[in-house]
């Protein structure tokens, strides 16, 4: 292989890197599958560019670290960063009621699910409730026939890593049957 060879090729590397790094960057977490069917390549090239990447990231001079949570990578603001990030975003999760919570459980649990779903769970009307937590972002609600079905918000999973909880979750009670 030529010179000029060995510069394409590493232009299209470098070039690969980087629609990799746009695509995590623009979604909530990326499988390999999820690249692999994207950008054409075999799982295990996207491996070790991925391993590339991640270790691109550690240098000091990057905010931002490349984390595999469950099956999805994803990026994280390093803990070094996390006090002025954490300052500049206004967490309105902080100041949660606690019908607020149970609200969220309930709807966590049986996903997408009805108000009277949520009343039954609870034992008591929610409307005031799934209201303001609508409002605030947290819950997103889709109509269904003659009701209303509530989720959690992209914004919400995101905010306090909820996908990547539960993912850990089903990976320890998993790995518990394993050890038994």
């Amino acid at each position: 292989m030529g010179e000029e060879e060995e510069s394409e090729e590493e232009e299209k590397i470098v070039d690969l890197k980087a629609q990799i790094e746009a695509l995590i960057f623009a979604t909530r977490g990326v499988s390999i599958e999820q690249l692999s069917k994207w950008t054409g390549k075999n799982p295990e090239e996207l491996q070790i560019l991925l391993e590339e990447i991640r270790q691109h990231f550690l240098d000091p001079s990057h905010g931002v670290e490349l984390k595999k949570m469950g099956q999805f990578y994803r990026f994280y603001t390093k803990a070094n960063c996390a006090d002025l990030v954490a300052k500049s975003v206004k967490n309105v999760y902080s100041k949660l009621t606690s019908s607020q919570l149970e609200v969220i459980a309930a709807v966590i649990l049986n996903s997408p699910c009805s108000k009277q779903t949520i009343d039954e769970m609870r034992g008591r009307d929610s409307s005031f409730v799934l209201r303001a937590l609508h409002k605030m972002g947290i819950l997103r609600r889709k109509r269904s026939k003659n009701a209303y079905l509530y989720e959690i918000s992209d914004a919400f999973k995101d905010s306090v890593m909820l996908e990547e909880m539960l993912d850990l979750e089903v990976e320890h009670s998993e790995n518990k049957g394993n050890s038994k």
